[in-house]
């Protein structure tokens, strides 16, 4: 763990535990100003509070006992428990095997979220949400999942999942953030068919988040929302659609490999395009054409 994810989840005090068993007893993803941690087998924790200048956003299967400033309690399953910034907390006894996932996001994303969202950037949280949203877990999943593989078109899938993680942690734990209702202009929908334009000429290219909002003329938090109010996808799951499209039109013509379709059309890995292909589809690259052929 570098020094950046020390001070990400245990703040500038010498933690309790050495920092590397994070990375050995739990899935430790660290990219875009958050930090994953899924526990695999149970972990052992000792006594001790702490602080940090992040958020953090603990989802507790089984947990001991916990302190959070002067209050003692036992986390509950199904349930989100928010620490803010400078918040001391930790096991309230030495524990073994527990179980949880911890998310943590660096305060200066959550300031930029919320201040796109609201005009406000100072954010609180209260301590307890009495459930976790529907899809949370998966959103964590795929978060990981993109910062591992690394595969073509990364750097923008998890900017969006990134910003898509704290906007709705900001809807479901009680904070002191207003959300103001905006109406759809037709200002913002032309600017969504300026960035629908860019991806279907530029999405064998890498592109990042930051540049599609740009083309829009929109903040990277109202491009997610508004593009998706538009097109009922997210700008990811548009992108590849047309990545699947297209693949389908070269594999069809039977003038090129596989292999060549894969990098024609973005992919840089012929298993991320054969998964792809087939999660769209229902079928793998392969299969696709020799059906195609049957039918011509």
């Amino acid at each position: 763990m570098d020094d950046y994810g020390k001070r990400l989840f245990f703040g500038e005090a010498p933690p309790h535990f050495p920092p590397q068993r994070l990375a050995t007893d739990t899935n430790l993803t660290i990219a875009k100003g958050i930090g994953v941690s899924l526990v695999k087998n149970g972990i052992s924790l000792p006594e001790g509070s702490h602080a940090h200048d992040s958020y953090e956003f603990l989802l507790p299967y089984v947990m001991p006992q916990t302190r959070l400033d002067k209050l003692e309690f036992r986390p509950e399953p199904n349930t989100i428990y928010a620490f803010n910034p400078n918040q001391a907390h930790g096991p309230s006894r030495p524990v073994s095997n527990c179980y949880f996932s911890a998310v943590m996001i660096d305060r200066s994303l959550i300031r930029k979220v919320s201040r796109s969202i609201s005009g406000t950037s100072d954010v609180y949280f209260k301590n307890k949400a009495d459930a976790f949203f529907t899809g949370f877990n998966e959103l964590l999943s795929l978060f990981a999942c993109e910062a591992r593989n690394r595969q073509q078109g990364y750097e923008l899938i998890l900017e969006s999942l990134a910003i898509q993680i704290v906007v709705n942690l900001l809807r479901t734990v009680e904070n002191n953030v207003s959300f103001p209702v905006r109406e759809k202009n037709y200002y913002e929908k032309t600017n969504i068919k300026k960035a629908i334009d860019f991806l279907m000429e530029s999405y064998h290219d890498t592109l990042s988040l930051n540049a599609l909002a740009q083309v829009a003329n929109l903040s990277p938090y109202h491009f997610i929302r508004v593009f998706k109010a538009e097109t009922g996808k997210t700008p990811f799951e548009f992108l590849l659609d047309i990545k699947i499209d297209r693949a389908s039109q070269l594999l069809g013509s039977g003038q090129h490999s596989i292999t060549q379709v894969c990098y024609m059309t973005g992919f840089n890995s012929l298993s991320h395009f054969t998964t792809a292909f087939k999660r769209k589809t229902g079928l793998t690259p392969s299969e696709y054409r020799k059906q195609v052929c049957k039918q011509s």
